[in-house]
């Protein structure tokens, strides 16, 4: 691999694709590195996942070739399609949602597509199935919690697990049908429910429902999750996105609003720094009364970066100046803050530089303040002096030590002391979603990027 300082970005983006391009050896090579790791088995690759899989080698060549059709990257597309279709075939499909399962499938093989041109046989047949899944169960459980005025698990309705994810992609291909019973579900869902002798927000998630032991002792009562990727931030951008793109449900504008309001009054403080915790307690949210610890992350799926460009289309969507002061705000503190307090430890989209690199590209094309293009070239620049050209993907992400623990608050130096150092090749943490992100700032492009809900559709 060439460093990217002696290679134009686009030479570079280019060079590292091409070294992806046959999904056998690609597989068995990340294979090799996970049988040299036995402390994280299984944690690198899974072959029909778009978080980790072949949809997102589908993905990245699919937009290769939309910008660089004479190039041939459709051919390696292709390859990867015939992979994932002998996959899908041996192992079935985990799950319905966009980051694991049937819906970030058919959103890969629509954007190698062509315009509707290519795979429509297969893209249909996997269409209809997911239309009856979700009719045949999905729905009407989440429907029937609502009605009985009980709490969701986050992975019923968020944007990584649940029905916001799948509402991206039938907002992709416009399927209005769909989309507005996602919709709806998600409008319900902001209601109030009774926990006790409270009245809160529906989008309270009770201690049994957290993801981890740790979060179960730290959240007793329970929470309420803020962030883009399992809280509150992803169905907000949802919904107002499809408000944006003309798609109109009773009670979306109120239910925009008010998850608006709620995430603009959770800003905190630290130092004098403005940024937005992960989740607000249950004692917190009853209290009115909100802890100002250290801040947590500046990243896509937690944190001040997620959920400010979440307020920015929300108030693109409704014309509302005090969300839009509060996401320009977010993100020039994120700008003036010193790097080592951004708590972005990694070059992954999910959680590290290239998701809150393109955010800021994404802020500074729609805004025109200097200082989020300054801030941008900055995150570049670092990201791409992460790059190890000694190594196979030439990029890693950062896992625990420990499976069961989640670390936040900490010094650079003390996470990557308890974390271990992985090569990955998906789209939530891996080279494909850096790569994309790199294209992004060179192109201009960012029809790839409809399942993180952070800009508008250009189809």
């Amino acid at each position: 691999m060439i460093l990217p300082s002696t290679e134009s970005s686009l030479q570079f983006i280019k060079q590292q694709a091409d070294s992806l391009r046959d999904p056998l050896e690609l597989e068995t090579c990340l294979k090799t590195l996970e049988g040299n790791d036995p402390t994280r088995p299984g944690s690198r690759w899974s072959t029909t996942t778009l978080s980790h899989g072949t949809p997102a080698l589908i993905l990245l060549f699919a937009t290769l070739d939309k910008l660089f059709p004479e190039e041939g990257w459709d051919e390696s597309a292709h390859a990867h399609i015939l992979h994932l279709k002998k996959a899908i075939e041996k192992e079935g499909i985990a799950s319905l949602s966009i980051f694991s399962g049937l819906s970030g499938i058919c959103f890969s093989i629509l954007q190698a597509s062509r315009e509707g041109t290519r795979y429509q046989n297969l893209l249909q047949k996997l269409h209809a199935y997911l239309i009856q899944e979700l009719e045949k169960g999905v729905f009407s459980e989440l429907e029937e919690k609502i009605q009985l005025g009980i709490a969701s698990r986050m992975e019923d309705y968020e944007l990584i697990s649940g029905i916001t994810g799948v509402g991206s992609y039938f907002l992709e291909i416009k399927e209005e049908k769909t989309l507005q019973k996602v919709l709806k579900l998600l409008i319900d869902r902001t209601k109030n429910i009774k926990i006790g002798t409270h009245s809160v927000p529906g989008w309270y998630v009770p201690s049994h429902f957290q993801f981890i032991a740790e979060d179960k002792k730290k959240f007793p009562k329970g929470n309420f999750n803020l962030g883009m990727a399992h809280g509150i931030a992803g169905p907000l951008t949802l919904l107002s996105l499809c408000l944006l793109e003309g798609i109109h449900v009773e009670g979306q504008k109120e239910a925009i609003e008010k998850m608006g309001k709620w995430l603009v009054e959770r800003r905190s403080t630290f130092d004098g720094e403005i940024y937005w915790p992960d989740r607000v307690s249950f004692e917190e949210e009853t209290a009115q009364k909100f802890a100002n610890g250290p801040i947590t992350f500046d990243a896509w799926c937690y944190g001040s970066a997620g959920v400010a460009r979440a307020l920015y289309l929300a108030s693109q969507a409704t014309k509302d100046s005090a969300m839009k002061e509060a996401s320009i705000a977010g993100f020039e503190a994120i700008a003036y803050r010193k790097k080592s307090l951004w708590n972005l430890n990694t070059s992954s989209l999910c959680h590290g530089f290239s998701g809150t690199m393109l955010m800021m590209h994404l802020m500074a094309r729609d805004t025109k303040i200097p200082l989020f293009n300054s801030a941008c070239t900055e995150m570049q620049e670092h990201l791409l002096e992460q790059f190890d050209p000694d190594t196979f993907l030439g990029f890693f992400d950062f896992e625990p030590l420990i499976q069961d623990q989640f670390i936040s608050n900490q010094t650079d130096e003390v996470r990557r002391a308890e974390f271990i150092k992985v090569q990955k090749a998906g789209l939530l943490d891996g080279i494909s979603g850096i790569l994309l992100a790199l294209l992004s700032l060179e192109k201009g492009d960012t029809s790839w990027a409809a399942p993180f809900l952070i800009d508008r559709s250009h189809r």
